[in-house]
């Protein structure tokens, strides 16, 4: 009986070790991100298909206080007719992305650089080429969206 408890000691003693290990930093090195594989995800609802194919693909890097993801998608332009449901910052990893708001402003972005899309924002999505990025959405509001 005190062997049994000795053992149970340890063995808690080992997960409380376990739990409380040093999280693992995430590189977010742009040559790594770009050959990730990805997970393909269900196609765009029609009606928000404005040209182009309804082909993409995720994958979730890290889950916390927000998510960071890879996006990836075949050429479409996309309607977003709704507000959009959550700000986003988006790094543009390949390809090109234009977002042109309900107003008629257009703003291009290629390799490299970054935007935030604030909650709210309404307009086209429109990645000319094959496109991939890395998005950061706080996570509550990933998964309320999402839910």
């Amino acid at each position: 009986m005190r062997n049994l408890k000795r053992l149970i000691a340890t063995c808690f003693a080992m997960l409380s070790l376990q739990a409380s290990a040093a999280p693992e930093l995430l590189s977010l090195d742009p040559s790594v991100l770009q050959k990730m594989e990805l997970e393909s995800l269900p196609p765009w609802p029609k009606e928000m298909i404005l040209e182009g194919e309804s082909e993409h693909w995720e994958k979730v890097l890290h889950t916390g206080d927000y998510v960071v993801a890879l996006y990836e998608a075949a050429p479409a332009l996309l309607d977003i007719n709704y507000p959009f449901p959550y700000d986003e910052f988006v790094y543009v990893l390949e390809g090109e992305l234009i977002l042109t708001d309900t107003e008629g402003n257009k703003s291009t972005y290629g390799v490299g650089d970054m935007v935030n899309i604030p909650k709210g924002w309404m307009g086209t999505w429109h990645m000319t080429s094959h496109y991939r990025e890395l998005i950061i959405i706080e996570a509550k509001a990933w998964a309320a969206a999402e839910g």
